[in-house]
């Protein structure tokens, strides 16, 4: 049966462990404020977690699954106070699309027939039936061969539903040192970044004047743009003149026109330096100037990388690290914690608390929540 609380009354209730409402519940506990931090989810991380293979799998399975409808809009009474439906498993399905796996066999390569079937069935022990129907039932032998090596090794690394990576100097990296939330987490610097060509080659992005000299795929001339253009753009505030007139136009028709970068090149300082993720006219030349720097200058700090990763996994290591903060100064956590309404005063339309799985009511002056926990009946009354 679901866990009990003594103490019902908090200062902020937070919904969901995602990266904003960790960092927010860190902050709120060490100032002093009660907190209760609930999550439907047995992890940390919300939207921005990470899995290993195993669990990867049950969660796609998941979000494939029935989904059982609640009440949806209807509306209750709870001793004299709106009573609001929360449908968690509708939202979670809702926010993610296309979910779709394949499973490539692989063929060792022998020598002989009887070595190839002695490889193919090997394993075969350990794969147990109710493993493989995690996927599909119409396996061939080598796609359950690949598969069990796969789930044997699950927990040998971590996929991240929503990577990221950051920058070795900007305001998350320094709030990770004064918070002392650093301390809870390990990175590994992004050492080398390459660019996927039209020859189907991946070229490796110079980023640093060591690079630029050594590099075997740029011309001499191109590494004279690059290294004009980088010095440029280190201290571009220093030189207005240089982009007057194109403050608001296409980064990439700067680049073009003032410095001659096009080809590979041009797509080395877009999408690799610059880290453009939407069409490269959507950024203007203030935009893109400012990204480059923001790079040039993270440069240096952690070694010759410019951004760092975390090691297993962005966003759910870097909230477990803020959660573990608000534990400390005396932070409740409940996680794989279900929430079935929330709750709201009807002359005032303030938040009051909330019902959970148990029937238990938990009040509180103030409600954090992620979109997952709003009710589809505010949502649709004020979409923002």
């Amino acid at each position: 049966m679901p866990q009990q609380l003594e103490v019902t009354e908090y200062d902020v209730i937070i919904l969901g462990t995602g990266f904003v409402e960790s960092i927010l519940a860190g902050a709120l506990a060490r100032i002093g404020k009660s907190v209760l931090h609930m999550d439907t989810n047995e992890y940390y991380g919300g939207s921005w977690t990470s899995f290993n293979f195993q669990e990867l799998l049950d969660w796609a399975q998941l979000l494939q699954g029935h989904v059982e409808e609640s009440s949806g809009n209807s509306q209750e009474n709870f001793e004299g106070k709106k009573a609001l439906p929360i449908n968690f498993s509708k939202a979670r399905r809702q926010a993610y699309s296309t979910i779709e796996y394949e499973i490539y066999g692989i063929l060792k390569q022998t020598n002989s027939t009887e070595e190839n079937e002695e490889y193919l069935h090997k394993d075969e022990q350990d794969t147990s039936e109710e493993t493989i129907r995690h996927v599909s039932t119409s396996l061939s032998n080598f796609e359950r061969e690949t598969l069990a090596k796969l789930l044997k090794e699950s927990k040998q690394y971590n996929l991240d539903i929503a990577p990221k990576i950051m920058p070795c100097r900007g305001e998350l990296i320094e709030l990770l040192i004064s918070s002392g939330v650093g301390r809870y987490l390990e990175f590994k610097a992004l050492d080398k970044t390459y660019i996927y060509s039209d020859q189907d080659t991946f070229d490796k992005v110079p980023c640093s004047k060591e690079d630029v000299f050594t590099s075997q795929t740029v011309t001499l001339i191109d590494k004279r743009k690059l290294m004009r253009f980088l010095t440029f753009a280190l201290d571009f505030t220093n030189s207005p003149e240089t982009f007057e007139g194109y403050e608001e136009k296409p980064y990439e028709k700067f680049l073009k026109e003032k410095f001659q970068i096009d080809g590979k090149l041009l797509s080395a300082v877009l999408y690799a330096i610059t880290l453009i993720q939407t069409k490269a006219n959507d950024v203007n030349t203030i935009q893109g100037l400012t990204y480059t720097q923001r790079y040039l200058k993270s440069l240096g700090r952690y070694g010759n990388a410019a951004f760092l990763v975390a090691l297993y996994g962005a966003g759910s290591e870097i909230s477990q690290g803020f959660c573990r903060i608000s534990a400390v100064f005396g932070g409740i956590y409940m996680l794989n914690h279900s929430i079935k309404h929330l709750l709201i005063d009807k002359s005032s339309n303030n938040f009051t608390g909330l019902i959970d799985v148990n029937g238990q009511q938990l009040s509180s002056t103030y409600l954090i929540t992620s979109i997952d926990y709003i009710p589809e009946k505010l949502l649709q009354e004020n979409e923002e």
